[in-house]
């Protein structure tokens, strides 16, 4: 938090154009107009990763760049086409907040939607698993970030930010 205090508070950083990111926390763009989302919202649908892949150097295509572990098939071998409409990935670029069983109802999913599916993987070794580290700092976003943004003007007043149960 203080970094982010910091960041609005000197001037100076903001006239030399430093934008700060941080990752659950504060990204201008995507908080300017900040919509909360319904439980059948889809997951990774922001920025457009619902609609993008990524393919590595060794020609490997993953739903996301952080799912580097989990090829779902490999452009030298098929055409790319053929692993987009694969039945994988777009089970995977279809999954809704509503289908994660722990977070369908956690008064937080409107901001985090379930997370980062890779995470998911990581953490609990299944993609409809809860991201814990989306959990804890969405918490934080939720009862220290947003108040502050709210408060700069970052942040509609009138957005209603949810607290976890």
């Amino acid at each position: 938090m203080k970094l982010i205090k910091y960041h609005f508070e000197k001037e100076s950083i903001e006239k030399q154009g430093f934008d700060l990111q941080i990752e659950y926390l504060f990204r201008k763009e995507l908080l300017e107009n900040l919509e909360l989302l319904s439980v059948d919202a889809f997951v990774c649908d922001y920025e457009g990763k619902r609609q993008s892949c990524c393919i590595k150097p060794n020609g490997d295509v993953t739903s996301c760049a952080f799912y580097t572990d989990f090829p779902l098939g490999n452009v030298l071998k098929q055409p790319l086409k053929t692993i987009w409409y694969s039945e994988t990935m777009q089970k995977m670029k279809n999954v809704r907040i509503q289908d994660i069983e722990d977070c369908k109802s956690c008064s937080l999913s409107p901001l985090c939607a379930a997370g980062c599916r890779a995470n998911a993987i990581f953490l609990h070794g299944s993609e409809n698993s809860k991201d814990d580290d989306a959990c804890v700092a969405v918490k934080f976003f939720s009862e220290k970030v947003a108040p502050f943004f709210q408060e700069k003007g970052i942040l509609r007043k009138e957005l209603k930010i949810p607290k976890l149960n």
